[in-house]
């Protein structure tokens, strides 16, 4: 019994100091984590840390926030404003030229000839034989045959079908006919435009048809069966095309164009089926009071 008793505050004593030791590392360890936490405050959860570009730079890494960095006002122009080039005149006469072939394509009265290639294709086509095939000018009425021939001159050349193709644009665009025409005479007036347009109109060869119906009887009794809206448009833009010739030196057939010109001018003055009949008009006049260059 005397043993027990002497043994029994031994264990006890050591395991009093045990405890102690264990709260005092205890005590120390969450002193230690609640000073480090208060030195080391958390960043916002909306921020982002890049990584840091060298590991022995001394300046604190960089943080970046949408709302801290603006972007820069160049930043906010649109890319497409910045690099899109603007369109030049033949360009957007390409267009407006492709434009207009679409619409055909869409056309019921079109879609009747069966076309077996696009209607751009078609018309580029027809151009080049009438450009190729120019009518008599200079010595129509030297015989009787050369007459019947320039009065037969787009059937000749064209044939019955694209006669008839022609003639349904004529017809069925008539009330547009002003844009149309003066689409394609502003694209005969560039030299070079880059485009896919395959369409060429060079003056030479346009002067050839403009002398046509301006100084033939061919082409007088060609106008003289179109309606009075393509007949006035088509003298009004065959004295342009003189006007250009002349101003080169190359009015071969020494066409009048200045007493043409007044008589279109009379012409639109007695009508009212030009939108544009001031402008056309003022051009005219401008023509006409222009001295000829020798």
């Amino acid at each position: 019994m005397t043993k027990s008793n002497r043994v029994l505050p031994e264990k006890t004593n050591r395991l009093k100091i045990i405890l102690i030791v264990i709260i005092i590392l205890a005590a120390i360890g969450l002193i230690i984590k609640v000073v480090y936490d208060h030195k080391k405050p958390p960043l916002p959860e909306s921020w982002t840390v890049p990584q840091i570009e060298s590991p022995n730079s001394n300046r604190p890494p960089e943080v970046t926030n949408q709302a801290t960095n603006p972007p820069s006002p160049s930043a906010s122009v649109s890319t497409d404003t910045e690099v899109k080039p603007s369109i030049t005149p033949c360009q957007k006469t390409a267009e407006d030229i492709k434009s207009f072939y679409s619409h055909l394509t869409e056309q019921d009265y079109i879609k009747a000839y069966e076309l077996n290639e696009p209607v751009g294709d078609h018309i580029n086509k027809i151009v080049i034989k009438l450009l190729n095939n120019p009518p008599v000018v200079a010595t129509e009425t030297s015989d009787f045959f050369t007459l019947l021939k320039n009065t037969a001159h787009f059937y000749r050349i064209l044939g019955p079908k694209d006669l008839s193709f022609v003639k349904d644009i004529l017809n069925y665009e008539n009330d547009d006919m002003e844009d149309i025409m003066a689409m394609f005479y502003s694209w005969s007036t560039f030299k070079h435009c880059q485009s896919d347009i395959n369409l060429q109109l060079p003056l030479d060869k346009l002067y050839e048809h403009a002398s046509f119906f301006l100084n033939t009887l061919g082409g007088q009794s060609y106008l003289f069966r179109r309606d009075s809206r393509i007949r006035i448009l088509t003298k009004y833009y065959c004295v342009l095309i003189a006007d250009r010739a002349a101003k080169r030196k190359k009015n071969k057939y020494e066409i009048d164009i200045k007493g043409i010109a007044n008589s279109v001018i009379k012409d639109m003055q007695e009508t009212d089926v030009l939108d544009n009949q001031e402008q056309y008009i003022k051009k005219l006049q401008l023509i006409s009071n222009t001295p000829i260059l020798k």
